[in-house]
């Protein structure tokens, strides 16, 4: 189970728990002296971001602390990289030298001129079949050997460039726009690459969770528009619903509805706000409600 798997898992149970009071909705009335049903739900992160290193390393660079509002590809942490920076310097020397090209371009030079004087002498009988086999061999080889150099370099060249993204990728950066909610390292750790280092949120915009008994949840379509606010508040916010859960809870006869709620204060999620349900949702016989109770 990766890590987002799991925040989401233990939302949900939170949300299972607070089901149980779904059921003895909240009847008010609103500024007009309207009868208004309300029932209770909360607000999560709509993208929890876990990031952590690829490889074992050394932290050299902590450049965030929790509650710092970071954008995307921003520097969280970095290893030491001094000895992979060394290594690319290996590679680019090989890559940008041409010592090994060169030598062999003059000894191939060498043995085609030694070749061509071995073949004079052979059409004039001077020489013998192994003598002018011997330096037609080493034509061959010198070419080869040549051949081999460029290949050298050019791999040089595309292990320096993966070198370069190694280095990158002991630069931890942000993956979203959002929160630092905790750092789990400090300057001078080992990093675990199977263990996240540190967590962001984003809470703009901003889910907002609620179980809703099935007969309810049913009439709820994608897109719909819902009105929410703070215990707190006195004033309703308009959130789209965006998810239903595929599969309701068994027990309980519920069903998992999720708004999108924007939240440009960058308020807190994680806390306790009110859903107000339409009338053609509130309005249902008290008959059909008990039966949706756990």
């Amino acid at each position: 189970m990766n890590a987002q798997t799991f925040f989401h898992r233990t939302l949900v149970a939170a949300a299972v728990f607070a089901a149980a009071s779904l059921t003895s909705l909240a009847v008010a009335q609103d500024t007009n002296g309207k009868p208004e049903t309300t029932v209770p739900a909360v607000t999560v992160p709509s993208k929890p971001a876990k990031p952590w290193m690829i490889q074992i390393g050394k932290v050299a660079e902590v450049a965030i602390k929790p509650g710092d509002h970071v954008k995307k590809g921003q520097l969280l942490l970095a290893e030491d990289t001094r000895r992979e920076e060394s290594k690319l310097k290996e590679f680019e020397l090989e890559a940008n030298s041409t010592a090994r090209i060169d030598a062999a371009v003059g000894d191939l030079k060498v043995k085609k001129i030694q070749l061509a004087r071995v073949e004079d002498l052979y059409k004039k009988g001077a020489s013998n079949l192994s003598e002018l086999e011997e330096a037609q061999n080493k034509v061959l080889f010198a070419d080869a050997t040549l051949k081999v150099a460029e290949l050298e370099k050019n791999k040089n060249a595309i292990e320096a460039d993966g070198q370069r993204i190694l280095i990158e990728q002991m630069k931890l950066t942000s993956p979203v726009d959002g929160i630092v909610e905790a750092v789990d390292v400090t300057e001078g750790d080992v990093v675990d690459p199977q263990k996240p280092a540190i967590s962001i949120v984003v809470n703009d915009p901003m889910w907002v969770e609620v179980w809703l008994p099935t007969f309810q949840s049913a009439k709820i379509k994608l897109g719909d528009k819902m009105d929410v606010r703070y215990p707190d508040d006195t004033q309703w916010q308009s959130g789209q619903v965006i998810f239903k859960a595929p599969v309701a809870e068994k027990g309980s006869q519920t069903q998992l509805v999720r708004l999108q709620l924007p939240n440009p204060q960058s308020r807190e999620t994680g806390l306790q706000i009110l859903v107000r349900l339409p009338d053609a949702l509130a309005q249902e016989p008290p008959a059909a409600a008990a039966s949706a109770k756990p």
